[in-house]
């Protein structure tokens, strides 16, 4: 009687540690998986906000927002941002309505490259600039990016990482979706500020 109840005691213990152990590692997946998503995510805001300086600048430059990711990998690769100065002098000719006439002069003074005014990497240290477009960690899945003119004349963009209908059903954490820009309105902001 007494080996049968310390078999039985024996037994108990193998099977609570055992089941101890699973609850542990289903716990500790759970919280790997949540380190995962949250990791990802800063991730993808610090690509995003690099993206929205780099539409800035291209802008700036071009009159109008990159349309494809062509367009935006070559302006950070080979395009140039001036540095101006302005002067004014106002001369003593009065103009058709009797005011002061201006003249502006602008001159170039500096040529940066993109590259070297906008990318540091101490600002973005998890950027891969040879793939601008992918998601990080999410293999070989690509931000979508979009630009337009509203009816009002002013140029928007938008590029973010929108979760397929089929996979916001999952349960457990996952990655938000996250996005700069609007093609509804001219902000400039992601969705998470």
């Amino acid at each position: 009687m007494r080996a049968i109840k310390v078999t039985v005691i024996a037994v108990l213990l193998v099977v609570c540690s055992v089941l101890g152990y699973v609850l542990y590692r289903s716990i500790f997946s759970l919280y790997e998986k949540q380190e995962y998503v949250k990791e990802t995510e800063d991730m993808i805001k610090e690509k995003l906000t690099f993206i929205r300086e780099l539409q800035k600048a291209y802008l700036s430059e071009n009159k109008a927002y990159a349309k494809t990711w062509e367009e935006l990998e070559s302006f950070l690769a080979e395009g140039n941002l001036y540095m101006t100065s302005r002067k004014e002098e106002i001369l003593d000719v009065k103009n058709a309505l009797g005011q002061d006439s201006i003249k502006v002069i602008v001159d170039t003074v500096k040529v940066i490259p993109v590259m070297d005014t906008l990318y540091k990497p101490s600002k973005y240290p998890t950027i891969d600039l040879t793939d601008l477009s992918k998601v990080p960690n999410m293999k070989a899945k690509e931000f979508q990016l979009k630009a337009d003119v509203t009816g009002g004349g002013t140029h928007v963009f938008e590029v973010g990482y929108f979760i397929p209908d089929s996979l916001k059903t999952q349960q457990g954490p996952q990655v938000r979706e996250l996005k700069i820009g609007s093609l509804r309105e001219a902000k400039l902001n992601g969705n998470w500020e």
